[in-house]
Protein backbone atom coordinates (compact mmCIF):
# COMPACT_ATOMS: atom_id res chain seq x y z
CA UNK A 1 0.00 0.00 0.00
CA UNK A 2 1.15 3.66 -0.96
CA UNK A 3 0.16 6.96 1.27
CA UNK A 4 -0.80 9.93 -0.15
CA UNK A 5 -0.85 12.80 2.72
CA UNK A 6 -2.73 10.70 5.37
CA UNK A 7 -4.90 8.77 2.58
CA UNK A 8 -3.97 5.15 1.92
CA UNK A 9 -4.15 4.17 -1.67
CA UNK A 10 -2.86 0.89 -3.31
CA UNK A 11 0.28 1.20 -4.36
CA UNK A 12 -0.36 1.99 -8.60
CA UNK A 13 -2.89 4.42 -7.45
CA UNK A 14 -0.66 6.56 -5.29
CA UNK A 15 1.65 7.08 -8.33
CA UNK A 16 -2.01 8.18 -10.22
CA UNK A 17 -2.28 10.84 -7.25
CA UNK A 18 0.86 12.29 -7.43
CA UNK A 19 0.29 12.76 -10.91
CA UNK A 20 -2.55 14.60 -9.80
CA UNK A 21 -1.17 16.54 -7.06
CA UNK A 22 1.35 18.03 -9.78
CA UNK A 23 -0.96 18.78 -12.32
CA UNK A 24 -3.38 20.77 -9.52
CA UNK A 25 -0.82 22.68 -8.33
CA UNK A 26 0.03 23.57 -12.19
CA UNK A 27 -2.88 24.86 -12.47
CA UNK A 28 -3.01 26.78 -8.92
CA UNK A 29 0.30 28.19 -9.54
CA UNK A 30 -1.03 29.36 -13.53
CA UNK A 31 -4.26 30.84 -11.38
CA UNK A 32 -1.79 32.57 -8.96
CA UNK A 33 0.66 34.02 -11.75
CA UNK A 34 -1.65 35.23 -13.72
CA UNK A 35 -3.95 36.78 -10.65
CA UNK A 36 -0.31 38.74 -9.63
CA UNK A 37 -0.06 39.89 -13.81
CA UNK A 38 -3.69 41.53 -13.24
CA UNK A 39 -3.14 42.92 -10.02
CA UNK A 40 0.40 44.30 -11.43
CA UNK A 41 -1.53 45.80 -14.50
CA UNK A 42 -3.99 47.22 -12.50
CA UNK A 43 -1.68 49.20 -10.46
CA UNK A 44 0.08 50.35 -13.58
CA UNK A 45 -3.71 51.41 -14.47
CA UNK A 46 -4.69 53.06 -11.27
CA UNK A 47 -1.12 54.80 -11.52
CA UNK A 48 -2.13 56.58 -14.74
CA UNK A 49 -5.54 57.30 -13.31
CA UNK A 50 -3.50 59.35 -10.15
CA UNK A 51 -1.05 60.79 -12.44
CA UNK A 52 -3.68 62.18 -14.01
CA UNK A 53 -5.65 63.34 -11.06
CA UNK A 54 -2.28 64.74 -9.76
CA UNK A 55 -2.67 67.08 -12.88
CA UNK A 56 -5.97 68.44 -11.93
CA UNK A 57 -6.11 68.33 -7.72
CA UNK A 58 -5.11 71.05 -6.01
CA UNK A 59 -7.64 70.92 -2.86
CA UNK A 60 -8.14 67.96 -0.72
CA UNK A 61 -11.03 66.19 -2.63
CA UNK A 62 -13.09 62.75 -1.96
CA UNK A 63 -15.01 60.76 -4.72
CA UNK A 64 -16.66 57.80 -5.22
CA UNK A 65 -17.20 55.32 -8.51
CA UNK A 66 -19.15 52.63 -9.23
CA UNK A 67 -17.16 49.85 -10.68
CA UNK A 68 -18.57 47.02 -12.48
CA UNK A 69 -16.41 44.43 -13.95
CA UNK A 70 -17.53 41.52 -16.22
CA UNK A 71 -15.51 38.50 -18.14
CA UNK A 72 -12.78 35.75 -17.73
CA UNK A 73 -9.27 36.47 -17.69
CA UNK A 74 -7.49 35.31 -20.60
CA UNK A 75 -5.22 32.00 -19.77
CA UNK A 76 -7.86 31.15 -17.12
CA UNK A 77 -8.99 27.31 -17.31
CA UNK A 78 -13.15 27.52 -18.52
CA UNK A 79 -13.89 25.67 -15.35
CA UNK A 80 -13.20 27.49 -12.93
CA UNK A 81 -14.76 27.91 -9.61
CA UNK A 82 -17.65 29.53 -9.27
CA UNK A 83 -15.91 31.40 -5.85
CA UNK A 84 -13.17 32.53 -7.94
CA UNK A 85 -15.56 33.26 -11.02
CA UNK A 86 -17.02 35.88 -8.53
CA UNK A 87 -13.84 37.78 -8.03
CA UNK A 88 -13.68 38.70 -11.28
CA UNK A 89 -17.61 39.53 -11.92
CA UNK A 90 -18.70 41.91 -9.54
CA UNK A 91 -19.68 45.37 -8.80
CA UNK A 92 -18.61 47.55 -6.11
CA UNK A 93 -18.19 51.47 -5.23
CA UNK A 94 -14.28 52.56 -4.94
CA UNK A 95 -13.65 55.47 -2.50
CA UNK A 96 -10.86 57.52 -3.23
CA UNK A 97 -9.28 60.27 -1.48
CA UNK A 98 -6.23 62.55 -2.99
CA UNK A 99 -4.57 65.50 -1.65
CA UNK A 100 -1.71 67.34 -2.28
CA UNK A 101 0.44 64.91 -0.78
CA UNK A 102 -0.73 61.24 -1.06
CA UNK A 103 -3.80 59.55 -2.53
CA UNK A 104 -6.00 56.81 -0.82
CA UNK A 105 -8.62 53.97 -2.86
CA UNK A 106 -10.75 51.65 -1.03
CA UNK A 107 -12.20 49.11 -2.96
CA UNK A 108 -14.13 46.01 -1.56
CA UNK A 109 -11.73 44.58 1.28
CA UNK A 110 -8.19 46.43 -0.28
CA UNK A 111 -7.01 49.38 0.63
CA UNK A 112 -3.89 50.79 -1.86
CA UNK A 113 -2.22 54.14 -0.50
CA UNK A 114 0.44 56.17 -2.38
CA UNK A 115 2.67 58.12 -0.81
CA UNK A 116 3.94 61.71 -2.95
CA UNK A 117 6.62 62.01 -0.72
CA UNK A 118 8.48 58.78 -0.62
CA UNK A 119 6.86 57.35 -4.25
CA UNK A 120 5.87 54.57 -1.76
CA UNK A 121 2.64 52.49 -3.05
CA UNK A 122 1.04 50.37 0.18
CA UNK A 123 -1.81 47.34 -0.43
CA UNK A 124 -3.34 46.83 2.80
CA UNK A 125 -5.95 43.79 3.53
CA UNK A 126 -7.51 45.02 7.00
CA UNK A 127 -9.16 41.65 7.35
CA UNK A 128 -5.98 39.83 8.46
CA UNK A 129 -3.95 43.79 8.91
CA UNK A 130 -1.36 42.62 6.74
CA UNK A 131 0.25 45.09 4.04
CA UNK A 132 2.68 44.58 0.64
CA UNK A 133 4.75 47.88 -0.06
CA UNK A 134 6.69 48.98 -3.25
CA UNK A 135 9.15 51.74 -4.00
CA UNK A 136 8.06 53.46 -7.34
CA UNK A 137 11.45 54.63 -7.17
CA UNK A 138 13.29 51.34 -7.65
CA UNK A 139 10.62 50.42 -10.27
CA UNK A 140 13.06 51.61 -13.62
CA UNK A 141 15.16 48.90 -11.94
CA UNK A 142 12.70 46.47 -12.00
CA UNK A 143 12.76 44.73 -15.16
CA UNK A 144 9.12 43.07 -15.25
CA UNK A 145 7.23 46.36 -14.22
CA UNK A 146 9.70 48.44 -15.72
CA UNK A 147 9.14 46.58 -19.28
CA UNK A 148 4.91 46.55 -18.61
CA UNK A 149 4.84 50.02 -17.73
CA UNK A 150 7.13 51.56 -20.93
CA UNK A 151 5.00 48.87 -22.64
CA UNK A 152 1.63 50.93 -21.83
CA UNK A 153 3.61 54.19 -22.72
CA UNK A 154 4.64 52.74 -25.97
CA UNK A 155 1.45 51.82 -27.14
CA UNK A 156 -0.71 54.21 -25.68
CA UNK A 157 -2.65 56.85 -27.54
CA UNK A 158 -5.45 59.00 -26.38
CA UNK A 159 -7.73 60.31 -28.75
CA UNK A 160 -10.49 63.04 -28.32
CA UNK A 161 -13.63 62.33 -30.40
CA UNK A 162 -16.47 64.34 -31.89
CA UNK A 163 -18.86 62.46 -29.64
CA UNK A 164 -20.93 64.12 -26.77
CA UNK A 165 -23.23 62.85 -24.29
CA UNK A 166 -24.39 63.46 -20.64
CA UNK A 167 -22.89 60.89 -18.04
CA UNK A 168 -24.03 60.96 -14.59
CA UNK A 169 -25.14 64.22 -14.99
CA UNK A 170 -22.70 65.82 -16.39
CA UNK A 171 -21.92 67.47 -20.24
CA UNK A 172 -19.09 64.69 -21.64
CA UNK A 173 -16.83 64.43 -24.27
CA UNK A 174 -15.48 61.63 -25.40
CA UNK A 175 -11.64 60.45 -25.46
CA UNK A 176 -10.77 57.05 -27.09
CA UNK A 177 -7.65 55.16 -25.47
CA UNK A 178 -5.83 52.24 -27.74
CA UNK A 179 -2.57 50.54 -26.29
CA UNK A 180 -0.84 47.52 -26.26
CA UNK A 181 -2.04 46.13 -23.13
CA UNK A 182 -6.00 47.08 -24.01
CA UNK A 183 -8.36 49.24 -25.26
CA UNK A 184 -10.75 51.86 -23.12
CA UNK A 185 -12.95 54.66 -23.69
CA UNK A 186 -13.37 58.13 -21.15
CA UNK A 187 -16.05 60.49 -20.60
CA UNK A 188 -14.22 63.84 -19.63
CA UNK A 189 -16.32 66.86 -18.01
CA UNK A 190 -15.04 70.53 -16.93
CA UNK A 191 -18.31 70.89 -15.30
CA UNK A 192 -17.90 68.50 -12.40
CA UNK A 193 -17.73 70.80 -9.77
CA UNK A 194 -14.39 72.69 -8.68
CA UNK A 195 -12.34 71.65 -12.47
CA UNK A 196 -10.79 74.97 -12.12
CA UNK A 197 -9.28 74.94 -9.44
CA UNK A 198 -7.99 71.42 -9.81
CA UNK A 199 -6.63 71.82 -13.14
CA UNK A 200 -3.64 73.49 -11.56
CA UNK A 201 -0.46 71.72 -11.50
CA UNK A 202 1.44 70.82 -8.53
CA UNK A 203 4.89 71.80 -8.35
CA UNK A 204 6.17 69.79 -5.59
CA UNK A 205 4.11 66.78 -7.70
CA UNK A 206 5.90 67.68 -11.10
CA UNK A 207 9.32 67.62 -9.06
CA UNK A 208 8.54 64.43 -7.84
CA UNK A 209 7.26 62.44 -10.97
CA UNK A 210 10.17 64.31 -12.96
CA UNK A 211 12.41 62.60 -11.41
CA UNK A 212 11.53 59.12 -13.14
CA UNK A 213 11.05 59.60 -16.82
CA UNK A 214 8.86 57.23 -17.50
CA UNK A 215 6.51 58.96 -15.15
CA UNK A 216 6.57 62.32 -17.02
CA UNK A 217 5.96 60.58 -20.18
CA UNK A 218 2.88 58.85 -19.01
CA UNK A 219 1.79 62.21 -17.40
CA UNK A 220 2.19 63.45 -20.69
CA UNK A 221 -0.19 61.04 -22.30
CA UNK A 222 -2.80 61.14 -20.00
CA UNK A 223 -2.68 64.84 -19.72
CA UNK A 224 -4.22 65.41 -23.09
CA UNK A 225 -7.87 64.58 -21.35
CA UNK A 226 -9.06 68.06 -20.43
CA UNK A 227 -11.90 66.96 -17.59
CA UNK A 228 -12.45 64.89 -14.85
CA UNK A 229 -13.14 61.28 -15.76
CA UNK A 230 -16.81 60.94 -15.19
CA UNK A 231 -16.96 57.16 -17.11
CA UNK A 232 -14.38 55.20 -18.05
CA UNK A 233 -14.61 51.49 -19.75
CA UNK A 234 -11.47 49.56 -19.94
CA UNK A 235 -10.84 46.14 -21.96
CA UNK A 236 -7.82 43.94 -20.88
CA UNK A 237 -6.72 40.56 -21.22
CA UNK A 238 -9.93 39.24 -21.50
CA UNK A 239 -12.08 41.64 -18.71
CA UNK A 240 -13.80 44.96 -19.41
CA UNK A 241 -14.13 47.30 -16.07
CA UNK A 242 -16.65 49.94 -16.73
CA UNK A 243 -16.56 52.64 -13.53
CA UNK A 244 -18.71 55.64 -13.17
CA UNK A 245 -18.53 58.66 -10.82
CA UNK A 246 -21.00 58.55 -8.25
CA UNK A 247 -20.41 61.74 -6.06
CA UNK A 248 -17.32 64.03 -5.34
CA UNK A 249 -16.55 66.71 -3.22
CA UNK A 250 -13.64 68.59 -1.71
CA UNK A 251 -13.03 67.79 1.93
CA UNK A 252 -10.16 68.40 4.40
CA UNK A 253 -8.64 64.64 5.31
CA UNK A 254 -6.85 63.58 8.78
CA UNK A 255 -3.13 62.70 7.46
CA UNK A 256 -3.58 59.82 9.32
CA UNK A 257 -5.80 58.85 6.23
CA UNK A 258 -2.80 58.19 4.44
CA UNK A 259 -0.86 56.15 6.83
CA UNK A 260 -0.69 52.19 7.41
CA UNK A 261 -2.16 52.29 10.82
CA UNK A 262 0.04 50.58 13.82
CA UNK A 263 -0.06 46.49 14.17
CA UNK A 264 -0.06 45.87 10.37
CA UNK A 265 2.44 43.61 9.43
CA UNK A 266 4.19 44.95 6.34
CA UNK A 267 6.83 43.16 3.97
CA UNK A 268 7.44 43.98 0.60
CA UNK A 269 5.76 42.95 -2.74
CA UNK A 270 7.26 39.80 -4.17
CA UNK A 271 8.57 40.48 -7.50
CA UNK A 272 6.98 38.47 -10.61
CA UNK A 273 10.19 36.21 -10.74
CA UNK A 274 9.64 35.10 -6.97
CA UNK A 275 6.08 35.46 -6.35
CA UNK A 276 4.30 32.29 -6.88
CA UNK A 277 6.48 29.06 -7.22
CA UNK A 278 4.87 25.98 -7.88
CA UNK A 279 3.92 24.18 -4.67
CA UNK A 280 4.91 20.74 -3.79
CA UNK A 281 2.81 18.57 -1.36
CA UNK A 282 4.84 16.59 0.56
CA UNK A 283 4.47 12.65 0.38
CA UNK A 284 4.71 9.90 2.86
CA UNK A 285 6.70 7.54 2.29
CA UNK A 286 4.89 4.06 1.84
CA UNK A 287 5.12 1.83 5.04
CA UNK A 288 7.14 -1.04 4.93
CA UNK A 289 5.54 -4.49 4.66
Amino acid sequence: MGYCGKIQYPENNCQQCLRRHENQNKTLSARSVLKRRIMMKKLAWSLCLCLMMSQMVYADVYWETVNETKGMPQGMPPNMPKEMMKQFNKTETVKNYMSEKAFRSESGETVTIMDFDTMMVYHLNPKDKTCTKMDLKSVANNEKMAGMVKEMQDGMKITPTTENKKVAGYDCKKYQMTGMMGEGEYWISKDVKGYEQYKTLSTKMQAVMGKTPMFTNLMGAVGKMEGFPVQTTMKMMGMTTISTLKQIEEKTFDKNLFKVPDGYKISDMPSMDTAHQPSKMPMKKPKAN
